[in-house]
């Protein structure tokens, strides 16, 4: 980029809207195609998910790790206020991290059936090899070596991970935690017992002989050697520094402790215990457990947290970490706070958006990778920015959400068991009657058209549980909006993923199984087999706006019906056999269906006949969906990915807009996404509609009303979304009879109107007509442009949209009494011999009209004439694309003995238009000031 550009940037605050939105299609045009695709996706939550395993660096205690469950590690330098993934080296599921010190210096984690060490911070990270099975589910880095452990014990030593151990009762037994105290001494909890190594794995004895079995954790007292042991039993053990004796500190416990549930703090120097229950409360000691009291607010409620740790660089705060990420606790435990920015490993089951309030987004995910029972329900009314935990659930496999499409508060939640609902987004929850017997909800449906009937379906995970078994079902109605559900006949399928319920029908429901589609017509009594495959089917959606035609996604291709499923005809993919794994129609233009294939997505124009990629996602972010748009936000697509929340990305729209012989269509990817048409309404109470100009000024558009060669208004349609995220339009009159200029953006049904009163010349800039719903599609490498110039109308009169900004330039033409109009074009003097070039239009072939401009940045220059018709021409300034300005010349020396002049600004840049009468050598001189759109009609500009 020269040296004119880059002063061009750094002076773009001061631009005005025109040129603000030249210089960003300037800019962009410097850059490769690829870098004009839109933005790539963007995450929309919830942030946190499952946090595995967590380490501080214990030689830099603001530096922080967490385990996650498909994104590797991540890691924070600003102790946890921002995290990021690290290498992608790591996929698998983190089992276990350590933070090794001497001979094993570095972060240590296991993962899958690999061990994985960085000696950078996490920034890379090596294969330390393993390879078998079962994996290694703990790990501890000791001074001199680091261990793992499955159901037996591994050393690394230089030949490779060598077995240790061998001989000890806990060999062949399940090993649970794995730690070295402050001397490196090895200590290993199992289902065998505790068990400690003073000679490096070689050899063992056991602890606490006699006092507990299996043990879960085992923790070493910050002050002493005094050991701290959980059991399976659900009981909590302190030794004394000699580990010889052993104290229960359960008996006054009111509830039983989280395995790993416990962790030391230091206020004023005094130790406090604190243990997380299974009753969902926080219970502190100050006494050494003798007495318990509840703390404030558990971080199990609002985190998930399943796991406490002692904050090492400052013993009086305390990390927590679990389903919901990981959490900061100060105040003694008694606030906590979410530590999960860009920290986006929540594991997806379902997600909705909420219909009539597209901010408010709930998402489910089942039961946790590690030691968490519950699965989860989060909530956001910030479009993603942030979560809240709102409800705790036994959910092992599936968790569907549904909502009412008339209540955005009323929620429905699949659990085991039965179907939960919420009339309150999610704060409170009733169970449905009576329970669902062997039950996993695998799908909820609500009818649009009666939201009382609602549909359920469900399967069953034990063998104990037939459908012969009494109260046993696997698919339920309800007809008092979830307060009870009955039995209806199950769809012949194999596991229901799906259902829908004809908009129009709330007995049409359609039922989605891997080999099979279904469609009932009873409301659940019967049910009609419409499509078999040995192929597995993925997903169903019906046409927005005809339910009647369906789109099914199969292996290798797309079957579409117009018959309710009766009869199908096939799409090949041309991507390969490989089926589409969500589908969603455009709420408004159904023809653009948006699909997930090989975890990128797709976008077909023709209703699913061909397909195109959009822009990738991260690369470490795979996308399965489902897929969403909100009617409320039309150019917004959701999708859930495999292991990173919900991801949103604006999108593109084949849009509708047809010109006509009232119409003009202009703006967007193929300049017909926005649909112009302006009424009027003259002096004498007659009315009709604008005729677009045959020959179009570049870059704007134009309307006559009376005549073909009298151009009466000129609109332009400018893409400020990289500055402000809005288009822009710019209209300017030559004309002052009323008119209304409607503008449709075709892409997201919005309108704007703009109204003129009569009697009045009208320039406007509206900066903010338009929005992507905040999303920019352009990716702009240059931040410092900022939204342009506002103020407020400056005359009460100019009855413009209130969502409109900008400056008006408000002239009243008062025309001769008894004056019928204005006059029809055509010049009536006789030939002059004016003649243009190319900074000069030659109006009525009698006068000459030049411009001059000065922007923002005191630079000044002339504008390019262009000619339209025989008295009315325009400028540009900038660029040939972009018109400035209308003028044109009449005769109406035959209503007052004078030749008017009339012009119109689509810029608020400062200029001076210059009318000569190259007849008598007369000047007429016009000045604009910046900031100002100016529309102008002059009817004494000349005499006859």
């Amino acid at each position: 980029m020269g040296k004119a550009e880059d002063d061009f940037f750094g002076e773009s605050m001061k631009l005005s809207p025109t040129l603000i939105a030249l210089a960003c299609l300037l800019f962009l045009a410097t850059f490769p195609a690829q870098a004009q695709l839109p933005d790539p996706w963007m995450p929309s939550g919830p942030e946190g998910g499952e946090v595995t395993a967590f380490v501080q660096d214990p030689l830099d205690p603001d530096r922080l790790y967490a385990g996650s469950t498909g994104r590797g590690v991540f890691f924070s330098g600003d102790r946890g206020a921002s995290w990021q993934v690290t290498n992608g080296l790591i996929s698998a599921p983190v089992a276990a991290l350590s933070a090794g010190t001497g001979e094993t210096r570095g972060i240590w984690a296991a993962a899958g059936t690999e061990i994985f060490l960085s000696i950078n911070g996490g920034r890379t990270w090596r294969n330390m090899g393993f390879g078998q099975s079962p994996p290694p589910r703990v790990l501890s880095a000791g001074p001199v070596y680091p261990f793992i452990g499955n159901t037996r014990l591994y050393r690394l030593e230089s030949g490779g991970w060598r077995l240790v151990g061998q001989g000890s009762a806990f060999d062949g037994r399940t090993i649970f935690e794995l730690a070295h105290d402050r001397q490196g001494q090895l200590l290993v909890a199992s289902a065998a017992g505790l068990y400690v190594s003073f000679n490096r794995g070689l050899s063992f004895r056991r602890l606490g002989d006699g006092v507990f079995g299996a043990v879960l954790s085992v923790r070493e007292d910050l002050r002493s050697r005094a050991l701290f042991v959980s059991t399976l039993d659900g009981r909590l053990f302190r030794s004394n520094p000699e580990r010889t004796q052993w104290e229960n500190l359960t008996e006054t416990l009111p509830s039983r402790p989280f395995p790993r549930g416990f962790a030391q703090i230091f206020p004023n120097g005094n130790e406090e215990l604190l243990v997380l229950t299974d009753a969902l409360i926080l219970y502190r000691s100050s006494d050494s457990g003798a007495t318990w009291a509840p703390v404030g607010e558990a971080p199990q409620m609002t985190l998930g947290a399943f796991e406490l740790r002692t904050n090492l660089g400052s013993t009086h705060r305390l990390w927590s970490f679990g389903t919901g990420g990981v959490g900061l606790g100060t105040n003694r435990g008694t606030v906590w706070q979410p530590r999960n920015e860009n920290l986006y490993n929540f594991e997806l089951d379902d997600y909705v958006v909420a219909p009539g309030s597209p901010a408010t987004l709930f998402a489910t995910s089942p039961m946790g990778f590690a030691t968490s029972p519950m699965g989860s329900v989060r909530r956001s009314v910030d479009d993603g920015d942030s979560w809240q935990l709102i409800r705790q659930e036994p959910i092992a496999f599936t968790a569907p959400l549904a909502l009412d499409p008339t209540d955005p508060q009323r929620v429905y939640l699949g659990v085991s068991g039965g179907v939960r609902r919420s009339d309150d987004q999610g704060s409170t929850w009733e169970t449905s009657q009576p329970p669902m017997v062997c039950s996993e909800v695998s799908e909820v449906a609500v009818a649009p058209s009666d939201p009382n009937v609602v549909y359920a379906t469900s399967f069953s995970v034990s063998a104990g549980c037939p459908i012969n078994i009494p109260g046993a079902c696997f698919a339920h109605r309800s007809d008092d909006g979830g307060e009870t559900f009955r039995c209806i006949t199950e769809p012949s399928g194999q596991l229901t993923h799906k259902l829908i319920v004809d908009p129009r029908d709330a007995n049409r429901v359609y039922a989605v199984s891997p080999s099979r589609i279904e469609r009932s017509d009873d409301g659940g009594e019967t049910w009609t087999p419409l499509r078999d495959s040995v192929n597995a089917f993925r997903d169903l959606i019906l046409e927005p706006r005809n339910p009647d035609i369906l789109l099914l996604s199969q292996a290798g291709g797309i079957f579409r019906s117009t018959d309710r499923g009766e009869t199908w005809m096939r799409w090949d993919l041309p991507q390969g056999p490989g089926p589409l794994t969500a589908l969603v129609a455009h709420p408004i233009h159904p023809d653009n269906v948006y699909g997930v294939l090989r975890y990128r997505a797709k976008w077909s124009k023709d209703g699913g006949r061909t397909w195109r990629n959009l822009p990738i996602a991260t690369p470490e972010l795979w996308l399965e969906g489902p897929l969403a748009i909100q009617p409320e936000e039309p150019l917004k697509l959701y999708t859930g990915t495999q292991d990173a929340g919900i991801l949103s990305r604006a999108i593109p729209v084949a849009t509708q807009c047809v010109p006509d012989e009232h119409t003009l269509c202009f703006g967007g990817e193929n300049d017909d996404r926005f649909e112009v048409s302006v009424t009027w309404k003259d002096f004498q109470g007659n009315s009709g509609q604008g005729r677009p100009l045959d020959n179009q000024p570049r870059g704007a558009r134009a309307f006559w009303f009376f005549d073909p060669e009298n151009i009466e208004l000129a609109i332009k349609v400018l893409d400020g979304r990289p500055v402000n995220d809005s288009w822009w339009i710019f209209y300017a009159s030559l004309t002052n009879v009323e008119f209304t200029l409607t503008i449709l953006d075709t892409a997201t049904g919005q309108v704007r109107e703009y109204q003129n009163p009569p009697r009045n010349f009208a320039s406007r800039g509206d900066t903010q007509a338009f929005q992507d719903l905040h999303l920019l599609p352009f990716p702009l490498p240059d931040a410092s442009l900022e939204a342009p110039w506002t103020s407020e109308d400056s005359a009460a009169e100019a009855t413009l949209s209130s969502a409109s900004n900008g400056s008006v330039s408000v002239h009243r033409l008062e025309l001769p009494a008894g004056a019928p109009g204005l006059p029809s074009a055509g010049p009536l003097g006789m030939d002059s011999g004016c003649v243009a070039d190319a900074t000069s239009l030659c109006l009525s072939d009698r006068f000459r009209v030049r411009v001059s401009w000065r922007d923002f940045q005191d630079r000044t220059g002339v504008g390019t004439a262009l000619s339209l018709t025989e008295d009315t021409g325009s400028f540009w300034f900038f660029s040939p694309d972009n018109t400035e300005m209308l003028v044109k010349v009449l005769d109406g020396r035959p209503v007052n003995g004078h030749w008017w002049v009339f012009f119109g600004s689509l810029t608020n840049v400062e200029f001076t238009l210059t009318v000569e009468d190259v007849m008598t050598g007369e000047l007429q001189t016009y000045v604009n000031p910046l900031r100002n759109f100016a529309s102008r009609g002059d009817t004494q500009a000349f005499d006859g």
